[in-house]
């Protein structure tokens, strides 16, 4: 194999903000439904000003239930998302043309996995997914990267992700290409951070359809 290409997962393969909405419908579905839509303009509302959402909709509807309900039907509803066409396209080209492919996000694995298959990356990554609640381990830490040498080996990698807080250092240490694919306003994290040398991506690319020619060059 000449290259593996392992992806991050939120606001890389698809927009993180989808699944905050689907998980404000999936808790406002929680009230009746006289309150929905009062709740999700609520919880909107305190997303964009950087406040608690949960608290904001407990503000704005006479609401009785527990907040803990809330944070786990957000967390752990089947989310509706959808797969852009250029990023479906782009893993059918890495694919075809025999790039090995894996997944190496952060977050729980429950939540994650439902994000997987609402979005079909089961069909791309199969067993080659490394969730960092089933790992033990964050994506600053080389363990998942180590786990997809040894699993795919190859002449490169490329790990291509968003965020510079912690998505390059790990790939950075093992010597792989790293990719920040760059975002938008909408980006759930910021990109415009200041961080070290080793947490910087090696280059960035302004579409997830300029990866192929980053790897397959």
């Amino acid at each position: 194999m000449n290259a593996v290409a392992a992806f991050d997962l939120d606001d890389t393969l698809y927009p993180e903000y989808d699944f905050v909405v689907s998980g404000y419908r999936a808790v406002a579905e929680l009230l009746p439904q006289k309150d929905r839509r009062c709740a999700l303009e609520a919880m909107s509302q305190a997303y964009a000003a950087g406040e608690n959402p949960f608290d904001a909709l407990v503000a704005a509807v006479n609401c009785n239930v527990p907040v803990s309900d809330m944070v786990a039907a957000y967390r752990y509803h089947k989310p509706s998302l959808s797969l852009d066409p250029i990023t479906r396209a782009t893993l059918q080209r890495l694919a075809d043309a025999g790039v090995g492919l894996a997944l190496v996000t952060d977050g729980r694995t429950s939540t994650q996995r439902n994000k997987i298959e609402a979005l079909g990356l089961d069909a791309f990554f199969g067993n080659q997914i490394y969730i960092s609640e089933a790992e033990g381990v964050d994506k600053t830490s080389t363990h998942s990267f180590e786990r997809i040498m040894d699993a795919l080996p190859a002449e490169r990698y490329v790990y291509v992700g968003d965020n510079p807080a912690k998505d390059f250092v790990a790939p950075n240490r093992l010597g792989w290409l790293t990719v920040c694919l760059r975002g938008t306003d909408r980006n759930v994290h910021p990109q415009n951070i200041e961080v070290g040398e080793s947490y910087r991506p090696k280059i960035t690319v302004d579409s997830i359809a300029d990866i192929c020619n980053v790897i397959m060059k």
